[in-house]
């Protein structure tokens, strides 16, 4: 692994970070003013920006760490959001 590497995946979590941040902003402040199934898929963009933010952490925590970690055949587990997918349908 370089440092080169490893620097671009900072940027690449740090650039994703800045834009979850807006959006959640976005989410809290205006949201309301777009039509329902446009705040619906925003809200499960936002939650896949989590997860995705999530497993870069995880990864530049790995290879950060002086010692790799023995492998292991349990599932990585990632904090899911609360966003229901309604089988039926956006939400009203």
């Amino acid at each position: 692994m370089t440092d080169d590497f490893l620097t671009r995946l900072k940027i690449e979590r740090d650039e994703l970070l800045d834009r979850h941040n807006k959006l959640q902003a976005f989410l809290r402040e205006g949201v309301f003013r777009l039509p329902l199934n446009q705040q619906f898929m925003l809200k499960l963009q936002a939650g896949a920006m989590h997860q995705y933010l999530t497993i870069l952490n995880a990864r530049l925590d790995d290879l950060r760490s002086r010692e790799p970690a023995p492998p292991s055949d349990e599932p990585i587990v990632i904090e899911q959001n609360t966003f229901d997918i309604d089988r039926d349908g956006l939400p009203e």
